[in-house]
């Protein structure tokens, strides 16, 4: 059996730099074994974003971080998947056929969570879906018999590859097309079309069947639909009617399920619109743009609608997250915004005495215009004064950091107490020469 590595990380130059290549490997390996960064190439970037992360006065154009930047190079192709321990099996049972007219498979996962599996029909379908909740639901489109790949793909997993057969069969009613009269916007009553064919190859005689949809912002209004008889290789059509609550969130894709009286159970998806911003500015009405401890300022955001639908007479209300930090001022009108335009609210928060410098503070900004359109958006803003002084923190567990500066805000921090062991600063440890190369 060949052995040897399948891949190669390292600098194209002789003149590197153990604190330079520490930061890189440091972002490589971080990626890797805590955030699910598998892929080769893209864990490489990481480590390099991590040096420039690290050393930001050294940012310039031929300054170290661009050197290093620019002499590591992989060895390999980039889009490798690495595993991190010993792989294991994937474990699934799919059925062996289905008919030309069945358009989904629902499939139980457990221990998958985060696998991707992707069916593929030549000529006809790409389909791929991330597994959630252990289970997925797989849609296909096939128009005639032949063969479905599936693909199971997970980090430290072999991946699986199995063939589905696409059966002909003698009657076999499937979903063609699902249209709707207006668009799929939050609030909305929708009427929608459905389209059966038979694929198979003798008359479906009086089918019928039931849409149904589990989702809490959908109501069914008139789900029964009747197609009547339809003839091998005939399509029939009918139409069933729904209502979308208003504040059903943007891009929510919702699964209707028909239940036809020929015992086909066929899945569809429906995508609804609604109010979307990017918030593309924060300004604290100050000299520095902070709010600092004691400090009541106003606040304006800066929100651009990035949806396809407009705002109308747009309200914003700010909710503070924090102990640290108080609104005075939380209501503010923005008016109309159609799609991408930009809007400013105006607020205006007080930052608590007694708190400490640095710590972040959390906002919910609650938007709804005058149909009752809404969305809710997430801010976040630091406490000041920041400078050298003041301890570091809150990570996301909580904790602040203290070095020996940050006498004012010592209070709440634990004793600090240092062993010096260096005699050149009376230590009574002992010195080792330790010789390297000629690199810095």
């Amino acid at each position: 059996t060949p052995k040897g590595g399948v891949a190669f990380v390292g600098p194209s130059d002789l003149h590197t730099n153990t604190k330079y290549n520490n930061a890189i490997f440091a972002g490589f390996y971080n990626g890797v074994l805590h955030e699910d960064v598998y892929g080769f190439g893209a864990a490489v970037l990481l480590g390099k974003h991590s040096l420039y992360n690290n050393f930001p006065n050294l940012q310039g154009t031929g300054e170290n971080v661009e050197f290093n930047f620019y002499v590591y190079n992989i060895l390999s192709d980039p889009s490798l998947d690495m595993w991190t321990t010993v792989p294991a099996e994937i474990d699934v049972t799919l059925p062996g056929s289905v008919n030309v007219g069945t358009n989904h498979l629902d499939l139980a996962l457990p221990g998958l969570n985060g696998a991707v599996i992707t069916a593929v029909k030549s000529g006809e379908f790409v389909f791929t879906e991330l597994v959630e909740n252990e289970s997925v639901t797989l849609y296909f489109d096939s128009q005639t018999p032949g063969d479905i790949e599936v693909t199971i793909t997970k980090p430290n997993r072999y991946p699986l590859v199995e063939t589905i057969s696409v059966n002909a069969a003698t009657t076999d009613v499937g979903i063609l097309s699902v249209n709707t009269q207006a668009a799929m916007v939050s609030g909305a009553s929708i009427t929608g079309e459905m389209t059966l064919k038979n694929y198979g190859s003798e008359t479906a005689n009086s089918v019928s069947g039931t849409i149904n949809c589990d989702n809490a912002d959908i109501n069914i209004t008139d789900g029964s639909v009747s197609f009547g008889s339809i003839g091998a290789g005939s399509t029939a059509a009918d139409d069933f009617t729904f209502d979308i609550s208003a504040d059903c969130p943007n891009n929510t894709a919702v699964e209707f399920e028909l239940t036809t009286s020929t015992r086909e159970v066929l899945k569809f998806e429906l995508v609804v619109s609604s109010l979307a911003f990017d918030i593309t500015e924060t300004m604290i009405d100050d000299d520095n743009n902070l709010l600092e401890l004691g400090e009541e300022r106003p606040w304006q955001v800066t929100l651009k609608n990035i949806s396809t639908i407009s705002a109308v007479n747009l309200n914003a209300e700010l909710v503070s997250l924090s102990d640290a930090v108080t609104v005075t001022n939380s209501s503010s009108n923005i008016g109309d915004l159609n799609p991408g335009q930009t809007g400013i609210a105006t607020f205006t928060i007080e930052a608590l005495d007694g708190g400490i410098p640095g710590k972040r503070a959390w906002f919910e900004l609650n938007l709804v215009d005058q149909n009752g359109l809404y969305s809710t958006e997430t801010l976040v803003i630091e406490i000041g004064p920041l400078d050298s002084n003041v301890p570091t923190g809150r990570d996301s567990y909580g904790y602040f950091a203290y070095d020996s500066f940050d006498v004012d805000w010592a209070e709440p921090a634990p004793v600090y107490f240092w062993t010096e062991i260096d005699p050149n600063y009376g230590g009574s440890g002992d010195v080792f020469s330790m010789v390297d190369d000629q690199s810095e």
